[in-house]
């Protein structure tokens, strides 16, 4: 949905983000079992995969699996947060947390709104996982 809301990256830019694949070079990795990307500047990699991939990993708080990404407020935090939003729409059982607050998901959130032209679900909704509901 995102994605095809700000269209494919064109020479490293998404949604007027630098960005590339896991290592920050070459072109962003979109796939039907895989999403990866990760800045540039580089930090970490934002890698979501469709199917769960680490078995031996406990379930966490709520009894659902957890990973993070550490993206050090570089620019493709931006970016982050606004795929994050998208996945927490599509998956509303998921929790989203982070060590920032409100205002350090702002411009995420306003990405992710300008993009899909859908109103973000509140800050308390992103983290709080939800029941699952039916189209």
């Amino acid at each position: 949905m995102l994605r095809g809301a700000l269209g494919a990256p064109w020479l490293g830019l998404f949604g007027g983000v630098r960005i590339g694949n896991a290592f920050g070079r070459g072109r962003p990795i979109f796939h039907e079992h895989v999403i990866c990307i990760n800045g540039r500047p580089s930090h970490e990699p934002l890698i979501i995969h469709r199917l769960f991939h680490k078995p031996q990993q406990e379930p966490g708080r709520f009894g659902l699996y957890w990973d993070f990404v550490k993206t050090n407020q570089k620019p493709y935090d931006e970016l982050v947060v606004a795929v994050l939003v998208s996945f927490k729409t599509l998956f509303p059982a998921a929790a989203l947390s982070s060590d920032g607050g409100k205002s350090d998901w702002a411009r995420g959130i306003a990405l992710y709104e300008r993009a899909t032209g859908r109103q973000a679900p509140g800050f308390e909704v992103l983290s709080t996982a939800q029941e699952a509901t039916g189209p």
